[in-house]
């Protein structure tokens, strides 16, 4: 449906339709891979870092300094995490001026989402691990990286951070270009071995599984003696030191840090993306799982494991409705009923809690497509403003204002200039 809306929103808007190839991310090897675009990721990103509502243009320009981007790019991306209750909009009208200015900040959802600090289950590791896992987290975030952590809720063995990055390339003159619609094909495996002396085989599994998966390796300890530990038995099995990266934190550091992330976090629950998505399906309404699979498109098994995960973080809950269907049997003129029990999932109150946001915002469909403003051509948001009853005029004059026009109304007649970039 994400694919479906953006191809509508590119040919209203633009006149022409987005590249689905370019767009959706090949299927990788690896299983876990980003289910957002580098981009918006990005956003994501900077808005936490600078922790404040920020408009479109500062958005643009902090992004454009460090990636050159394309500023559509960044505006469709804005829109994108606003419509999937990632991003929260402030509309605000600029003082002495009749004007108004959207601003943007990070949902609950998103934070859950995106940046859990919760450890669920037992795989997690001792809080040194966990530790050491936020830490690196956090530099990799700081460098605009995408990163899965592995928090334990997870039935699937998987590395302790992954890491994305955005897709680069060289110029003519060797220079460095960042591509933000897409992701680079190197993929970093993190592993934390708090101390390695104790499972040898298990630091040697962790290599080999990262390694068939074609992920850079590094792995991170404690000590030098750990550092050396790992390269001796790495080198028993044959592997070369230059296959693989070893850093060395400073214990107290790493926990003194995480004392300070705990204190100062937003997060309750950490949701898998795949969650985070069946909890807005949810949100809308009570759905069965044949309802979710219609919308969501997953296979049964990732239907059920995600169901029973936010079951257990308590954040839905399973109800059961009866139908009865009633038939004719002429053979035996005789009426028959049958009793059909259903069950389905509804949000509890910590669940709505998460996804609440200041202004609900509601998805564009098949059936409201066409009255979401942002996804209306120039000459519609036109004819709002010349009607004298039309409530919305100052977002319409917002959105055309964001697609690069100045907007004059004189004597209820409407002119559209286009600014110089």
């Amino acid at each position: 449906d994400r694919w479906q809306n953006l191809a509508k929103f590119s040919v209203q808007k633009y006149g022409e339709a987005i590249s689905l190839r370019k767009y959706i991310p090949p299927t990788k090897i690896a299983g876990d891979y980003p289910q957002i675009t580098s981009c918006e990721s990005c956003i994501l990103l900077l808005i936490k870092k600078e922790d404040r509502f920020m408009t479109h243009e500062e958005i643009f320009e902090k992004l454009d300094v460090k990636f050159g981007v394309d500023k559509r790019l960044v505006y469709e991306s804005i829109e994108y995490l606003v419509r999937e209750k990632y991003l929260d909009r402030r509309i605000e009208k600029i003082e002495d001026a009749n004007q108004f200015i959207s601003r943007f900040a990070l949902t609950k959802l998103a934070i859950n989402t995106f940046f859990s600090t919760t450890a669920m289950g037992r795989r997690a590791g001792s809080t040194l691990h966990l530790a050491a896992i936020f830490f690196m987290t956090k530099i990799m975030q700081d460098q605009f990286n995408y990163c899965i952590v592995d928090l334990g809720d997870s039935a699937e063995q998987r590395p302790d951070i992954l890491v994305f990055k955005p897709e680069t390339d060289r110029d003519v003159n060797g220079r460095l270009r960042y591509d933000l619609e897409n992701w680079s094909d190197e993929i970093i495996a993190i592993e934390v071995e708090v101390d390695p002396t104790k499972h040898a085989g298990q630091v040697v599994e962790n290599y080999t599984k990262n390694h068939e998966k074609e992920f850079a390796v590094w792995f991170v300890v404690f000590s030098e003696k750990h550092r050396d530990y790992i390269k001796n038995i790495l080198d028993e099995k044959g592997v070369d030191e230059k296959q693989y990266d070893i850093m060395i934190l400073n214990k107290e550091q790493i926990l003194k840090s995480y004392e300070s992330l705990l204190e100062d976090s937003k997060s309750s629950t950490h949701l898998s993306e795949i969650e985070s998505q069946f909890l807005a399906v949810i949100g809308k309404s009570p759905a069965t799982p044949q309802n979710i699979t219609s919308k969501m498109h997953v296979s049964p098994d990732v239907l059920l494991e995600a169901l029973r995960s936010l079951e257990k973080k308590n954040l839905v809950e399973p109800g059961y409705c009866e139908t009865k269907k009633t038939k004719t049997d002429l053979k035996h003129n005789a009426i028959t009923k049958k009793t059909q029990e259903k069950k389905y999932y509804e949000l509890t109150p910590q669940g709505k809690e998460i996804l609440q946001d200041e202004k609900p915002k509601e998805s564009p469909t098949e059936d409201n497509y066409v009255d979401y403003l942002p996804m209306q051509s120039d000459d519609v948001l036109v004819e709002h403003l010349k009607d004298p009853n039309y409530e919305e005029k100052q977002n319409v004059i917002l959105i055309l204002e964001n697609r690069g026009y100045r907007v004059s109304i004189k004597n209820n007649k409407v002119k559209l200039y286009k600014r110089r970039s």
